[in-house]
């Protein structure tokens, strides 16, 4: 007989630990969770080298860009407008020392060879080679306005350089310039 007394103390311990627990088990707990999403860059590349040559005697001598230009906009956020420009420095030679001025370089960036994403306006600097410039300044290349989120262009800019009949057999170099902003 002394089972049952302790049989059913423990049947109501239980019971009561079992209302104590169900009581508290519905618990929750929140997390808030937060993407912070960075834009990309607005970037240029170019080539590394373009060739000119000509021989004594010649006024001029004109070279296409083997590869393109491109303008890459991976800001992300729409709606960005981006311009760039080109500027060059002399042709210069060191044996024998000889400059030929930036003002006899000229250049053109005729159409978009490749395009990605749209621009409301997608703009070529000087699109035909009758719209050349010398680069005695910094002159437009290309330009985007209001483009999409990620957009790209391309193009393939022709040099054409006006030999001073002055100028001596020799190598010359000059460095071009593409920016973006």
């Amino acid at each position: 007989m002394r089972r049952l007394p302790v049989v059913l103390a423990c049947v109501v311990l239980a019971v009561t630990l079992f209302t104590a627990s169900a009581a508290h088990a519905a618990q929750s707990a929140n997390t808030t969770a937060t993407l912070t999403l960075s834009g990309g860059q607005l970037a240029i590349t170019a080539p590394a080298a373009v060739g000119l040559s000509a021989d004594s005697g010649d006024t001029s001598t004109t070279s296409q860009f083997a590869t393109p230009v491109t303008v890459t906009d991976n800001r992300g956020t729409g709606g960005e407008d981006w311009g760039a420009s080109v500027s060059s420095t002399a042709l210069t030679s060191t044996t024998p020392a000889a400059t030929i001025p930036n003002g006899d370089i000229a250049y053109w960036s005729g159409p978009a060879t490749a395009t990605t994403g749209d621009c409301v306006t997608r703009t070529a600097g000087q699109p035909t080679a009758g719209d050349r410039q010398d680069l005695s300044t910094t002159r437009p290349a290309f330009s985007c306005t209001s483009g999409d989120p990620v957009n790209a262009t391309s193009w393939r800019p022709t040099l054409v350089v006006t030999i001073p009949s002055t100028a001596p057999a020799a190598t010359y170099t000059a460095t071009i310039t593409h920016s973006v902003a």
